[in-house]
């Protein structure tokens, strides 16, 4: 959609200067925004408070996450928002991360040493398909665990994840983000 949503709360209706005497705080606001990508190019701004996705009710960020997920590059939606007391709405083609309309083939790495699938997201390395035992589980990794850095350097590409594992000993440190969306620091020996 080409922009971020936190929760519509108390706090976030404050930084926003939106009303923050309602029953209850239903939609997401729209927080950051890309200069030329779908939701600016609709008319949305910074603010937005996103209550409808083609017609679904959206009640909080995981509502809107969800209704995202199961949509492709190039689907066309109606976004249903209210900015000040005006509600309105806005017709939005989404595009892949690179801009484009068409569906990025996702690149799967598989590695019989750590146990696991991994996959480049936005973040880092994502784990998945963990298996038990795996060099992944003994240190306490979980499934869907995000990996954004291993030793204070930044990894963006499961090959960089999975030539460290199999050639690192000693002491690390590893920081990521896991499937609560909770930011960990884990401390691991290998040998």
């Amino acid at each position: 959609m080409g922009g971020t949503v936190i929760e519509y709360d108390y706090a976030t209706a404050k930084k926003y200067d939106l009303k923050t005497d309602v029953k209850q705080f239903n939609g997401v606001v729209l927080e950051k925004m890309e200069r030329e990508g779908p939701a600016a190019s609709a008319g949305l701004k910074p603010g937005d408070i996103i209550t409808k996705v083609n017609g679904a009710d959206i009640n909080s960020k995981s509502a809107f996450e969800e209704t995202l997920a199961y949509l492709y590059p190039g689907d066309k939606i109606t976004v249903t928002y209210l900015r000040g007391n005006k509600t309105e709405t806005a017709n939005i083609t989404l595009v892949n991360k690179n801009g484009g309309t068409e569906t990025i083939k996702r690149k799967i790495y598989s590695s019989t040493t750590l146990g696991a699938n991994l996959e480049a997201d936005d973040y880092g390395v994502k784990i998945f398909k963990l298996k038990p035992g795996g060099m992944l589980d003994q240190i306490g990794l979980s499934e869907n665990f995000t990996i954004y850095s291993i030793n204070r350097q930044r990894v963006e590409n499961p090959e960089e994840v999975i030539e460290f594992f199999e050639k690192y000993k000693g002491d690390g440190y590893l920081y990521g983000i896991n499937s609560n969306k909770q930011q960990l620091q884990l401390r691991f020996r290998l040998r």
